[in-house]
C-alpha cells in the first residue's frame, strides 16, 4: 500500500493532476462553504460575496463541464431535488431569499461535482483531513488569543466556545465530523497514528468546551458505527449465514436499546444537565407543526419561512425574536419544501445510504468514511438542522458522499485500501 501521508496525490481517471491553484481551490472552498460569515443570511453583501464564488467554482468547472453535465444526469434523483428547488420559486413566502437559497445551492453543488470528476475517494478524504486540521488549530489557537471573538460572550452561552464557525453548535458539529473522521484516519493507515491521535484529542477537547450536547451525543454514537461495521465486516467475511443471525439479533437488540432510553429519558437528559424539552427544543417543534400543516405539501420555498412573516408569529408566540431555525433539520426541511420535498430527499437518500454500505463492504477502508457521514446527516439532524438551513459544508459533503458512492461501485477498484 502506498504511504498514508497528507500529500495530495493526482487521480489516475485520466484527467489532468491537481495543481498547486486546484489544491487552494479546494481548501479555500471548503472554509468558504464552512463559514456561516459567507453562506449564512441574506443581503447584498451574500449576494456579492456568492455570486463571486460561483464564478470562481464555473471558471475551474469550464474546462470539465461535459463531463459534469454527464455525471449530474446519472444521480437522476438528485437532479430531480434540484429542479424542484427551482420550482419552490413559484410559491416561495419571499422569492428573493429563494433566489439567493438557489445561488448558495447551486454553488455548493457544483463544486462537489468538481471534487468528485477531479479526484478519487482516497484524495478527497485527505482534502477533508486538512480542512478539519486547519479548522482545528484555528480554531483553538484563535480561541485562546482573542477570547473575545471566538468564545461567546455576554447572557447566552457565555463563556462556550464558537472557534471560528460563529457559533458553539456550529463548532460541535464540525468536532463530530473530526472526531469520527480522525477515528476512521488513524483506523485505517499504517502512518501518521500519532497525528491522527493528536488531532482526535484536539477535536474533543473543542467539542467539550463548545458544551454543545447534541453534538457530544452524535459523536459518541458515530464513533461506534466503525466498530459495529468492523464486526459485521468480519462476520460478513467468516460466515455469511452468522453475519445474518447477527444482523436480526443486533436489530432486536438496537430496538431494545431504543426502548430502554425512551423509557428513561429523565435520567439520560439530567446526565447531560438537560431537561426532556431539549433546551426549548420541543416547544419551538411544536409551534412550527402548526405552520408546517398550513403549507404541507410545498412548503414556504427554499429559505423562505425564517424571513417571513409567519417566522414573527413564531417569535411572538414563543417570545423568542431572532429566530432563524427550528432547530430540527426535517422540520427545516418541511417548512422550506413541503411533504413532496422531503419524500424526494428521503428516496435519495435511502439508495445513498444503501450504496455506502455496499461500498464499505465492498472496498472497505476509508470507504467507511461516506456510510458514517451518511448515517450522521440522519442523527444530527433530529435536534439540530445542519443540512440545508445552515452552512453549505454539509450540503457539499452529502452530494459529494451520493456521487463518490454511485461512482466508486460502478468501476473497478483503483486502490488496494486497508480493511478497516
Amino acid at each position: 500500500m502506498r504511504d498514508s501521508s497528507i500529500a495530495l496525490n493526482p487521480t489516475t481517471s485520466g484527467i489532468k493532476s491537481s495543481s498547486f491553484l486546484d489544491n487552494v481551490f479546494i481548501i479555500f472552498s471548503l472554509f468558504f462553504f464552512a463559514l456561516p460569515q459567507t453562506t449564512m443570511g441574506a443581503s447584498i453583501n451574500q449576494i456579492v460575496v456568492n455570486c463571486a464564488m460561483l464564478s470562481i467554482t464555473l471558471l475551474f468547472t469550464f474546462p470539465i463541464i461535459s463531463t459534469m453535465v454527464r455525471v449530474i444526469f446519472t444521480d437522476k434523483i438528485l437532479l430531480v431535488f434540484i429542479c424542484y428547488c427551482f420550482m419552490s420559486l413559484l410559491w416561495s413566502a419571499v422569492p428573493i431569499i429563494t433566489l439567493i437559497f438557489l445561488l448558495k445551492i447551486i454553488t455548493a453543488t457544483l463544486f462537489a461535482y468538481y471534487i468528485v470528476l477531479k479526484y478519487n475517494a482516497e484524495v478527497f478524504f485527505k482534502y477533508i483531513i486538512i480542512f478539519l486540521m486547519i479548522s482545528a488549530v484555528l480554531s483553538f489557537v484563535l480561541g485562546i488569543l482573542f477570547p473575545q471573538y471566538f468564545i461567546h460572550q455576554g447572557i447566552n452561552h457565555t463563556g462556550e466556545w464558537k472557534g471560528i464557525f460563529g457559533h458553539k453548535n456550529a463548532l460541535g458539529t464540525i468536532c463530530a465530523i473530526g472526531i469520527f473522521t480522525t477515528e476512521i484516519w488513524f483506523l485505517t493507515k499504517k502512518t501518521n497514528k500519532v497525528i491522527a491521535g493528536l488531532y482526535f484529542g484536539l477535536f474533543s477537547v473543542l467539542l467539550f468546551l463548545s458544551s454543545s450536547r447534541t453534538a457530544i451525543v452524535v459523536s459518541l454514537i458515530c464513533l461506534v458505527i466503525p466498530i459495529i461495521y468492523r464486526v459485521y465486516k468480519n462476520l460478513y467475511n467468516i460466515h455469511r449465514s452468522l453475519f445474518v443471525s447477527f444482523i436480526f439479533f443486533g436489530t432486536i437488540g438496537t430496538a431494545g436499546t431504543i426502548y430502554i432510553v425512551t423509557s428513561n429519558l429523565d435520567f439520560l437528559f439530567s446526565l447531560l444537565d438537560r431537561t426532556p424539552t431539549l433546551t426549548g427544543r420541543t416547544e419551538i417543534w411544536a409551534v412550527v407543526r402548526e405552520f408546517i400543516y398550513e403549507r404541507m405539501w410545498f412548503g414556504y420555498g427554499g429559505g423562505g419561512f425564517w424571513y417571513s412573516s409567519y417566522a414573527l408569529d413564531v417569535w411572538n408566540i414563543l417570545n423568542y425574536p431572532g429566530l432563524s431555525s427550528s432547530h430540527s433539520g426535517i422540520l427545516d426541511f418541511l417548512l422550506d419544501f413541503g411533504v413532496i420535498g422531503l419524500v424526494i430527499i428521503s428516496v435519495h437518500y435511502f439508495f445513498v445510504l444503501i450504496r455506502a454500505v455496499k461500498l464499505s463492504f465492498l472496498k472497505g477502508g476509508i470507504t467507511i468514511w461516506f456510510l458514517v457521514f451518511v448515517l450522521f446527516i440522519l442523527i444530527n439532524n433530529y435536534s439540530d438542522s445542519r443540512f440545508l438551513n445552515t452552512t453549505s459544508i454539509f450540503w457539499v459533503l452529502y452530494v459529494c458522499s451520493s456521487v463518490f458512492t454511485k461512482k466508486q461501485l460502478g468501476t473497478s477498484p483503483q486502490h488496494n485500501f486497508t480493511p478497516l
